[in-house]
């Protein structure tokens, strides 16, 4: 399932990922800005009624009176903005990450972590800003200090503050019109760093789309199928979209309610303000993902969901066996025909003419006729040498990849909070149980989850290969990892044999136990 993957498929699978773990931390970073939002129009509309004017205060002991009509769906709009800018972010790192072109990555920057951390600071300061502290300290500054005393730099320091406090409150018609892209450029820019701090999990279609990207690059066609994966990514992320710009839509409606709780109004907006500051915060220390595990018990739910629906949709999944399939997931008919048998691992030998591609396996392969080893260059792409590190195992040892040296290692980026992550540990248990330690290792480095959780969730699902520990992410941004799961297959002499973005299908688990015995 995913090979061929439609726009409409892509739309509704997009649509079902919103109940995945995944999607949690742009939930209340998005509710908490919208309240603030709808809570500071409705004050508008309020002091608005019956005469149609609304004053607000604007430079230093300055007031301005603007007439304003009571504006419409101007919440909705401002969602409307959101999703476009979490949209464009999410499509073009989503191309970037796919194809495997992060050039100025390569040369030590990270457009992504910078966006990070620049949209942390700003939403904390949107934040302040809801909470009327930014108007306070502009003023005391402006007020208080004698900057004329430290000559040009004071001056050049006073117009700068001034400029600033007249952009956030002197500008009232820009503020308060609606229809200005002045305030929904703010909501377009909110989408965007909230998507350059989300790390998504890669479900069966939106790794597909990806591999589509990847396929492109190994290929050498930056032509069609980027293209393709564009288009699809675009239709994932808006349908991913229209339940946040349902809950737009609510809390537009619920600007009339807004309106008669006056009285309470300053309390929403230090709730929604406090709690803006603490996603800004989440965001510039990178622990956004930390709201991920909270929904952690959704994750068997939302991939079951997303791989059944789709199965359906796609006429894979009779309608008839969607409960069963939702119960026991997208390989029901397996499960039910297994009951009571061991598990057995069955090689499939690599065809002599596998070249780059991901074909039915959906794993990008290295072509044949590569050079040896010691004369291949470090890299992230197959047919490279893979990039070495050393890492502290859930048991207190210590593993480094180099060590691994003679056997095929399967090296796995993933999260408890990851339900495609969670969905194949299974079958990597497995292949663990079906080959000795000297023929083939699985190497689970999870990203940024204490021991105590890992070994919590590799007791109560029986898995007894190496899993360890990245507390920092290292390894991950070492790898360029910014969704998961993600595999490399790493052949006996270090040299990257594939990579799989998103989860294994059987096909590619298959192409893996060939390289395991080949």
């Amino acid at each position: 399932m995913g090979d061929n993957v439609t726009l409409g498929l892509a739309f509704f699978a997009g649509f079902l990922s919103f109940v995945s773990p995944c999607v949690l931390p742009l939930i209340p970073a998005y509710i908490s800005y919208l309240t603030g939002r709808a809570a500071q129009q409705s004050s508008l509309d309020t002091a608005g009624a019956g005469a149609g004017v609304v004053t607000m205060s604007g430079g230093i002991g300055g007031a301005a009176a603007v007439k304003v009509k009571p504006a419409r769906l101007v919440v909705v709009m401002h969602g409307v903005f959101f999703v476009l800018g979490f949209t464009v972010v999410f499509v073009v790192f989503g191309i970037i990450t796919g194809a495997g072109t992060l050039a100025l990555r390569r040369f030590g920057l990270d457009i992504r972590d910078a966006m990070r951390v620049i949209g942390g600071i700003l939403v904390i300061f949107f934040g302040l800003h809801i909470l009327g502290l930014t108007g306070w300290a502009l003023r005391h500054l402006l007020t208080g200090v004698k900057w004329e005393a430290l000559g040009g730099v004071g001056t050049g320091i006073y117009k700068s503050l001034e400029w600033l406090q007249t952009a956030l409150y002197g500008d009232t018609r820009r503020q308060m019109n609606p229809h200005s892209p002045y305030g929904y450029l703010g909501s377009a820019l909110m989408g965007v760093f909230f998507a350059a701090g989300w790390s998504p999990c890669l479900g069966p279609i939106l790794g597909a789309i990806l591999s589509i990207a990847a396929n492109a690059s190994l290929n050498g066609d930056s032509g069609g199928s980027v293209g393709q994966a564009a288009y699809l990514l675009t239709a994932y992320s808006l349908g991913l979209g229209v339940p946040f710009l349902l809950a737009a839509f609510a809390l537009d409606r619920m600007r009339g309610l807004m309106r008669s709780l006056q009285k309470r109004m300053h309390t929403i907006e230090i709730v929604s303000g406090v709690f803006l500051i603490i996603i800004g915060v989440m965001l510039l220390t990178n622990t956004l993902f930390y709201i991920s595990q909270a929904g952690g018990g959704l994750a068997d739910f939302s991939y079951n969901l997303e791989s059944c629906a789709t199965g359906v949709f796609e006429g894979d999944v009779p309608l008839g066996d969607l409960g069963t399939c939702l119960q026991l997931g997208i390989n029901y008919k397996e499960i039910n025909g297994q009951v009571g048998t061991a598990p057995s691992v069955q090689a499939t030998p690599v065809p002599d003419n596998a070249s780059a591609n991901t074909g039915n396996a959906g794993i990008n392969v290295m072509p044949t006729g590569q050079p040896n080893a010691a004369n291949l260059a470090v890299g992230l792409s197959t047919g490279q040498l893979a990039p070495d590190f050393t890492v502290k195992l859930v048991t207190g040892e210590e593993v480094s990849l180099s060590s691994l040296r003679g056997r095929v290692v399967l090296l796995n980026f993933w999260a408890t909070w990851c339900a495609p992550c969670i969905k194949e540990m299974p079958d990597f248990q497995k292949l663990a149980d079906g080959y000795s330690r000297d023929q083939f290792v699985v190497l689970a480095v999870n990203y940024r989850e204490d021991s105590d959780t890992i070994s919590k969730f590799a007791t109560k699902n029986n898995l007894t290969f190496d899993l360890a520990l990245d507390l920092k992410g290292e390894i991950s941004r070492q790898f360029q990892v910014s969704s998961y799961p993600v595999s490399y297959v790493i052949g006996r002499d270090g040299v990257i044999l594939g990579v799989q973005i998103g989860a294994f299908k059987p096909n590619g688990l298959d192409t893996l136990k060939g390289w395991i015995e080949g």
